[in-house]
Parts: C-alpha cells; sequence; structure tokens
C-alpha cells in the first residue's frame, strides 16, 4: 500500500489505541497515551513520532504521539495509526528492547523490524476493512 499521512484526531486516536491494546493481547497493562504538547528534541527520543517508555514488570506504559500539526519531514508520511501500533508494539517487546545496549546495531536493526510489522498490521486491516460489505 502506499504510505501517506493520516491524520486522526483525540477520539479517533482513543478508538484506535483501545482496538490495538486489545488486539495486541496488552488489556491487561495500564497504558496511558497522549500527544506531545511540544516537539521533542531529536537528540531526546528516538523517533521524531512517538515514544514509549515500559515496565514490563508491573505492567505499565506511557506513549506520547506526534500530532500532525508538528510533523515537519514533509517526504516522510506520518501515519498516526501506524505510530500508535509501532509504539504499542514496544511495549509488547520491552523485554528484549530493553536488554539491547542503547543505539547498537542489533537494536537499530529491531526497531527497523518494529516499524515494518506496524506496517504490515495496519495495512492488513485496512484492506480487510476496503473488502468488507457495506451494511444497508
Amino acid at each position: 500500500m502506499k504510505r501517506e499521512n493520516v491524520e486522526l484526531d483525540g477520539q479517533a486516536m482513543d478508538k484506535v489505541f483501545r482496538y490495538w491494546v486489545d488486539r495486541l493481547c496488552l488489556s491487561g497493562w495500564h497504558i496511558v497515551w497522549s500527544f506531545y504538547t511540544e516537539a521533542p528534541s531529536m537528540e531526546s527520543v528516538d523517533s521524531p513520532q512517538g515514544e514509549t517508555v515500559a515496565d514490563y514488570k508491573n505492567r505499565t506504559a506511557t506513549i506520547k504521539i506526534l500530532p500532525m500539526a508538528m510533523w515537519t519531514e514533509k517526504d516522510v508520511p506520518h501515519d498516526m495509526e501506524q505510530v500508535m501500533v509501532h509504539e504499542l508494539l514496544h511495549v509488547v517487546f520491552d523485554p528484549v528492547w530493553s536488554s539491547m545496549d542503547n543505539g547498537s546495531i542489533q537494536q537499530d536493526m529491531f526497531h527497523a523490524k518494529i516499524d515494518e510489522i506496524a506496517w504490515f498490521l495496519v495495512d492488513s486491516r485496512r484492506c480487510r476493512k476496503a473488502k468488507m460489505p457495506k451494511s444497508r
């Protein structure tokens, strides 16, 4: 599928969040998400689109998502549902992610795979929705 910007407001993001928490079997977690209120510095986060801090032992996580209005890299699509899924996958894989050295080639490769899996999941959902017959 073609990659393009997908902007969602807070209410739509809540719906996307609840759907993916359920699909990724994270219902037993206490996860809070929010939009960034100011753009993060590139030095403070791995990805300019979102950030996750997870505590696997206590099953808690905090996710921040960059709103479309703050997205400045116009040549790179900012699909807010894909970003949410990407950040939730960080929660799923936190024990593996946390065991890697920050900035290591393993962590960079793992991060790229998380991104690919997030795109696959979102694209698959959208393809299924597009093929569903319209109800009358």
